[in-house]
């Protein structure tokens, strides 16, 4: 990492700098050492425990073009329990009728990748983010701006809001398991809701 990127994340966290929180938004971009990555972290609780999670994205990130894993069943039950769990946002919302949507449509895994991606602009799978993105963001466990800048910076990691939000689960007081969709991505998963079904697939491309 640069230094100065650095060394403006410390001054920021410490009231010295004002940025807005979207400057960091590319912070991960960059390789980070273990000893930079314990000063970004030095400012929050759990510090471990995000500073595993950041690594183990990496990790993937880093290995993405080397895995072939094509594992449908693994994929289906992985895309299951991460809709389950993304589903207590909207509940918690008041959001009923997609919660109703997304119990009773039928799962299905597809070889076609980009049908996925083309279903990702459906409305109820836009709602589905969008209600859980706000009900994560509204349980932050502080409103310092330093956190939101780090809610910026991981998700400008993957630009994927489900990686977002299991790298920020130890900042929040949620209760819902983000784990599921990191192990899916994983596997190179991810999956779509329509108004008649999930779909499910991997992308091998």
């Amino acid at each position: 990492m640069e230094y100065d990127t650095l060394n403006k994340w410390c001054n920021f966290c410490e009231g010295n700098l004002i940025l807005e929180p979207s400057y960091f938004l590319t912070m991960f971009h960059d390789v980070i050492s273990d000893r930079e990555i314990e000063e970004i972290f030095k400012y929050f609780p759990c510090a471990s425990e995000l500073i595993d999670r950041v690594r183990n994205v990496q990790a993937v990130m880093h290995n993405l073009g080397c895995l072939d894993n094509r594992d449908p069943v693994q994929c289906l039950e992985l895309a299951a329990r991460d809709l389950s769990e993304r589903l207590k946002a909207s509940l918690l919302l008041g959001d009923e009728a997609l919660v109703d949507v997304a119990k009773s449509v039928p799962k299905r895994f597809i070889s076609d990748y980009s049908m996925v991606r083309a279903a990702q602009s459906d409305t109820w799978n836009i709602g589905l983010i969008e209600n859980a993105n706000d009900y994560v963001n509204s349980v932050m466990i502080s409103r310092e701006l330093h956190y939101y800048a780090i809610f910026e910076a991981f998700y400008g990691m993957t630009t994927l809001f489900p990686i977002k939000w299991y790298l920020c689960a130890p900042l929040t007081g949620t209760t819902i398991d983000f784990s599921n969709f990191f192990k899916l991505w994983e596997l190179h998963g991810d999956y779509a809701l329509t108004g008649t079904e999930l779909l499910i697939s991997q992308d091998f491309n």
